[in-house]
């Protein structure tokens, strides 16, 4: 069972889950390891799990080198708080911690996906991608 604030080494890996806003007990994990670029010793993945806007979020996304993130709803969508995220508060939360690239998932089958992905860019000012089978990210 994961710790709110616990650290896990797995091999190379250091694993820090974060509690994160949704109506059971959901964690955000921060996934540090090596990184296969010389000019730095690590990567960071950061992915938020089910959620709505929280500190514990917040606190797993700083500095990430990738925001792999859950954007299940549109604003215009009048989505229930503490669920998920829409596309506009990922790329909020994007913006606020600072993350090299965002990557949008657990969208929908019925999801407008590039309007989804336009929010996004409304509060995240980097580079987004929506996530794809079989989609390597280098960091």
């Amino acid at each position: 069972m994961w710790q709110a604030s616990g650290e896990t080494r797995i091999g190379p890996l250091t694993v820090t889950v974060e509690a994160v806003h949704h109506p059971v007990p959901a964690y955000a994990m921060r996934i540090e390891g090596p990184s296969e670029h010389r000019a730095r010793a690590s990567a960071i993945l950061t992915y938020t799990g089910d959620t709505d806007e929280c500190d514990g979020l917040d606190v797993a996304a700083a500095g990430a080198d990738v925001l792999l993130s859950e954007a299940s709803f549109l604003t215009s969508e009048n989505a229930p708080p503490g669920i998920h995220l829409t596309g506009l508060a990922a790329g909020q939360v994007a913006e606020r911690a600072q993350v090299g690239r965002l990557i949008l998932t657990h969208l929908p089958p019925w999801a407008d996906c590039p309007s989804i992905e336009a929010e996004a860019a409304r509060g995240f000012s980097g580079d987004i991608a929506l996530a794809r089978p079989g989609m390597r990210i280098e960091a």
